[in-house]
């Protein structure tokens, strides 16, 4: 059998209101329109975006936590079984009240978020560079994961 090929392009969905108004500003950056970026007016267009495609080969949403309302923790349940990994804006701070999985990643800020679409896709941000230093240190890891006990002292909380 021959090695399979990778030459499909990166996934980005942006999905609703605030994170449609990033994704514009994105757009200014020449080598991401060579993505595949898609625009979702909110979480449920996505996930039937997601599921239509019958493609199970991962990607990368990019969402507002506070858009997701009540449903976040189903969302991220349903994104992983298509191998889809989230970026979430969390401005309002909620992800400490959820049970995060490992897809998910969380921004504090639009640069965080942004950062963190440099550090999944660099090929399509060009020369862009890692602003992590930006940030206090700690916070931020590489691959920008945070575990949920790191989550729950973040906002103050114990793991019990």
């Amino acid at each position: 059998m021959g090695k399979k090929e990778e030459t499909k392009k990166a996934r980005l969905i942006f999905t609703g209101r605030k994170i449609g108004a990033f994704a514009e500003r994105l757009r200014s950056i020449p080598d991401l329109r060579k993505a595949d970026c898609v625009m979702c007016s909110d979480i449920f267009d996505t996930i039937v975006k997601i599921a239509t495609t019958g493609d199970n080969s991962g990607g990368v949403v990019c969402m507002d936590l506070q858009e997701a309302g009540g449903f976040a923790q189903s969302f991220f349940d349903r994104f992983g079984e298509y191998g889809i990994t989230c970026c979430c804006l969390d401005e309002a701070r909620l992800a400490g009240n959820l049970s995060l999985p490992e897809n998910v990643m969380i921004a504090r800020n639009e640069r965080h978020l942004e950062t963190m679409l440099v550090n999944l896709f660099p090929a399509y941000f060009g020369s862009s560079t890692d602003k992590s230093e930006d940030y206090p240190e700690g916070f931020v890891k590489p691959g920008f994961t945070l575990t949920r006990g790191e989550i729950n002292a973040l906002f103050g909380e114990s793991d019990s």
